[in-house]
């Protein structure tokens, strides 16, 4: 004959559940699949005041990470009116940034994008946000260079006061 499983194992429960189901005793119940929770932080630049906020909490002044992120910003901003899928979102390379930014030498725009991520973080630390957030929002794509995390990041101009 046939042995009974032992209890409260995983094969057991499954018998016990597939019986009862096949019994008409218990409802079948479908799984539902959660996709993962889409976060977009919001960050908008102030043009006039020369300023950016990230989600109205985050204040970034004019400076090197201001300028850094500026200069990503457009090129995203530019994707994203051509309609680009996230996935093919241009990176700036360290050459074009170190020419941009006013840098001698491409090693100059790496301590920035460090500095810059080592400042997001400190503010977000600050405002109570997940750190690992603010130091996702300046990727590296590897060969290609440095953009703002096109899952991460939607950009925003204010041109008006």
């Amino acid at each position: 004959g046939r042995e009974a499983l032992p209890p409260s194992t995983l094969p057991r429960l499954y018998a016990e559940d597939e019986t009862a189901r096949l019994r008409g005793l218990k409802a079948e119940v479908t799984p539902t699949v959660l996709a993962p929770a889409e976060i977009k932080v919001v960050l908008v630049f102030d043009k006039p005041n020369q300023t950016a906020t990230i989600e109205d909490i985050i204040g970034i002044r004019k400076g090197a990470t201001h300028h850094l992120l500026w200069t990503l910003a457009r090129k995203h901003l530019e994707a994203n009116g051509q309609g680009l899928d996230p996935f093919d979102y241009p990176a700036t390379s360290a050459q074009k940034l170190t020419d941009v930014l006013g840098y001698a030498e491409e090693g100059n725009v790496r301590q920035q994008v460090k500095r810059s991520r080592s400042e997001l973080i400190r503010k977000f630390e600050s405002a109570g946000l997940d750190a690992d957030i603010g130091s996702s929002i300046i990727e590296n794509v590897p060969g290609h260079g440095y953009r703002l995390n096109p899952d991460l990041v939607d950009v925003r101009v204010k041109l008006a006061p």
